[in-house]
């Protein structure tokens, strides 16, 4: 019996060690499983962890991209407040000015009354007493005439007078003589006859005869006396009417210089007429001033009612903007829920880590276990099935939170660019759409940027609208040409002006396009003190063009024009002097002062400072001058060609070689030489260079970026063509900067 009891013991033994060994295997081959399946969790726990830590690097990158964004919308608050703030100083600045101005002007216009009423009083009454000296003076003159008759008539009857006086004394010297010469030979008869009476009578007869002789004798002594008498007589009155006459001349005389006196007067009372009637014309166009200050005046309080509007509109803005910071507030907040959230989500991982580093240990135990006790292979299924399942949920709900958080970083993105992209077409099309205020609508980041590094388009030649084929050829052409035009010029000068017009559009129509580069070119003419824009042929005196810029300028208060004078024909010192007196007598405070760096001059700068002329005066004597900027400043090239792709060339070539602390001028343009012009004489420099260039010209400037080194200003010839597109198109480059800042 014990020997069988033996013998079934090692059954039993033999039976364990089977199953043992069987078990073992199995167990051998779920431990290699369950090793599998750790590694694998191992590697997604890493694979997790790496999830987790590019998921804090990207919240971290939110919170960054939030406190910059707030900072910003916190600075172009500020900025707006500041905006809105100046506005108002100035709104209430302008409305004292205008309160001031408008109470001066009407002191102005009582006193200009009262010395216009007193004015035509004294006129009045200045012209009444005219009026009778007038009369009077009429009178004299009708008397004057009557005794300038009379004098005649006395004139007359004197030379008569003389002419009888002259007869009867030659007619009385005449008889008297025949008269004495009858008596001696009577006598001589008489004496021979009483010769030979006395001798044939007696001697008291011949005394009888001589005393008859003697008596006669004496009778005809008292004859001669009394003619003698009357002789002398007729002599006295001839000295008489003499001195009449000497008197009646010199009373001539002296009216004669009464009325020269009297003439005189006549014509200073014509000319205090004249001066009277001249102030009285003056006062007229000093009340016609008057009432376009008045204009001026309502044009300002409608400018400062715009403003208003605009202020209105800017506080309207302001609420915006507070209520944009409002819900960046709100965004804020929600940003710091979002922020509790993947907190708790990141607590919610560390649990499920935690948990799935529970499971993990279970399953190491649960090895172990297997591995140190005999247990039942099923449950040990059941039990790693569920781990399995346990971790698998938790991984699930991992990957699909993941998910979601990725794809709504995804629709934010997608969102702010939405924005920066409308953002920048509603740049572009303000820009595009109102040249005539380019510079007040430019993106406030922009505004900072020095002048000198802004991209602005100018016209080539800007005042040869106004030269005209009948005005004389200007001494900017050779002496031949100038021969030609002065002997032939009916057939020089329509050749001269073909190839001189640049641009077809006044001053203010350019500057309404987008147009802030001006280049002038200015000569003297013989025979007057007056300057004229030239180019080829005379042009226009400039006072007018130069009053239409200012004026412009007034009612553009945000933009700025450069002037740039480039060169001076037949000027003398005296007329430098003449033209820097009537450029600062016209834009006065509105010259900014000359400044050897342009690091400060920025658009926002020139309107705090209320400059809005850069005046270039490439002269010697802008040396003596604070507000006149010198050529070295402001540095232009020109290219010499008529072929397009050396004038490309030259523009690369000149603007990468630009200095860095200067402004710079790009001439986009093709210039004919005499030799051209010869061949192309039926030729026009619109229709024969202009149209060649245009499309290289734009797709050149397309092409460059302003900024340090690049574009800055840009000139052409005809900018008006196509609707000014190549002021658009240079005002666009400047949106490339955007990208920049």
């Amino acid at each position: 019996m014990i020997r069988k009891k033996r013998g079934g013991d090692k059954e039993k033994k033999l039976r364990k060690k089977c199953l043992n060994e069987q078990e073992t295997l199995s167990y051998e081959q779920q431990i290699l499983d369950n090793n599998r399946q750790l590694s694998r969790l191992r590697s997604r726990n890493e694979e997790l962890e790496i999830e987790v830590k590019n998921l804090t690097k990207k919240y971290e990158q939110l919170k960054e991209d939030r406190s910059d964004v707030v900072a910003h919308l916190k600075r172009d608050l500020e900025g707006r407040i500041e905006e809105t703030r100046e506005l108002n100083e100035r709104l209430l600045a302008m409305e004292e000015l205008r309160k001031q101005e408008q109470a001066e002007y009407k002191k102005k216009e009582n006193a200009m009354e009262q010395e216009y009423r007193t004015m035509e009083n004294n006129l009045s009454a200045e012209v009444k007493l005219a009026a009778g000296k007038l009369n009077a003076l009429d009178d004299w003159r009708l008397a004057r005439l009557d005794l300038m008759r009379k004098f005649e008539i006395q004139e007359e009857e004197m030379a008569k007078q003389e002419e009888e006086h002259k007869t009867t004394l030659y007619e009385m010297e005449k008889s008297v003589i025949v008269a004495k010469a009858k008596m001696q030979k009577k006598m001589e008869e008489r004496l021979r006859q009483l010769a030979q009476e006395f001798k044939q009578a007696t001697n008291i007869r011949i005394a009888d005869m001589m005393h008859n002789t003697i008596r006669r004798n004496i009778a005809l002594n008292h004859e001669l006396n009394s003619m003698l008498k009357v002789c002398e007589d007729l002599e006295t009155k001839s000295a008489e009417c003499k001195e009449t006459d000497r008197a009646l001349r010199l009373q001539c005389e002296l009216l004669e210089g009464e009325a020269k006196i009297a003439q005189e007067d006549v014509i200073r009372y014509r000319r205090v007429m004249h001066n009277l009637a001249q102030e009285h014309i003056n006062t007229i166009f000093e009340y016609g001033r008057i009432q376009r200050e008045n204009m001026r005046l309502s044009n300002y309080e409608q400018i400062m009612n715009e403003y208003k509007a605009k202020c209105t509109k800017s506080e309207e803005k302001v609420k915006v903007l507070e209520r944009h910071l409002q819900e960046t507030k709100k965004a804020r907040e929600e940003v710091l829920i979002e922020e509790r959230k993947k907190c708790e989500e990141f607590n919610n991982l560390n649990k499920i880590l935690n948990e799935a580093k529970q499971c993990i240990l279970e399953t190491l135990e649960l090895q172990e276990h297997v591995c140190t006790s005999d247990t039942c292979i099923s449950c040990c299924a059941d039990q790693k099935q569920k781990i399995i399942y346990s971790l698998q949920n938790i991984l699930e709900k991992h990957i699909s939170n993941v998910i979601e958080d990725n794809d709504s970083q995804i629709v934010g993105n997608l969102d702010i660019m939405e924005d920066k992209g409308k953002g920048e077409n509603i740049a572009d099309a303000i820009l595009n759409d109102d040249l005539e205020f380019w510079m007040t609508r430019f993106p406030a980041p922009l505004k900072n940027i020095p002048i000198i590094h802004l991209a602005i388009p100018g016209s080539h030649d800007t005042m040869t609208y106004t030269i005209d084929r009948h005005n004389d050829v200007g001494p900017d052409e050779p002496v031949f040409i100038r021969t030609l035009g002065r002997y032939c010029s009916f057939v020089a000068k329509p050749i001269i002006l073909n190839w001189s017009i640049t641009q077809c559009d006044d001053i203010k129509q350019q500057l309404n396009g987008g147009i802030r580069y001006l280049d002038l070119r200015v000569a003297t003419k013989p025979g007057t003190n007056n300057i004229y824009f030239l180019h080829g042929l005379y042009g226009a005196e400039i006072s007018k063009s130069l009053l239409d810029v200012a004026d412009w300028l007034s009612s553009h208060t945000n933009e700025i024009v450069i002037l740039d004078f480039q060169h001076f024909y037949a000027f003398k010192e005296v007329d430098h002097q003449r033209l820097i007196d009537k450029i600062t007598q016209i834009f006065r405070r509105k010259l900014c002062p000359v400044s050897s760096r342009f690091h400060h001059i920025t658009l926002q700068w020139l309107v705090l400072k209320r400059y809005q002329v850069f005046v270039i005066y490439r002269n010697i004597y802008a040396r003596n001058y604070a507000n006149l900027w010198p050529s070295g400043l402001w540095r232009t090239v020109w290219p010499n060609t008529v072929r397009v792709d050396e004038l490309i060339n030259f523009l690369n070539i000149e603007l990468q070689s630009r200095s860095l602390d200067t402004a710079f001028i790009s001439q986009c343009l093709l210039t004919p030489d005499t030799l051209y012009v010869m061949k192309h004489l039926c030729g026009t420099l619109q229709r024969d260079l202009v149209s060649r260039c245009q499309k290289e010209i734009l797709s050149w400037i397309s092409q460059k970026y302003p900024g340090r080194g690049g574009l800055n200003i840009v000139i052409a010839d005809f900018v008006s063509d196509n609707n000014f597109l190549f002021s658009k198109t240079v005002i666009q480059s400047n949106m490339k900067l955007l990208q920049l800042v």
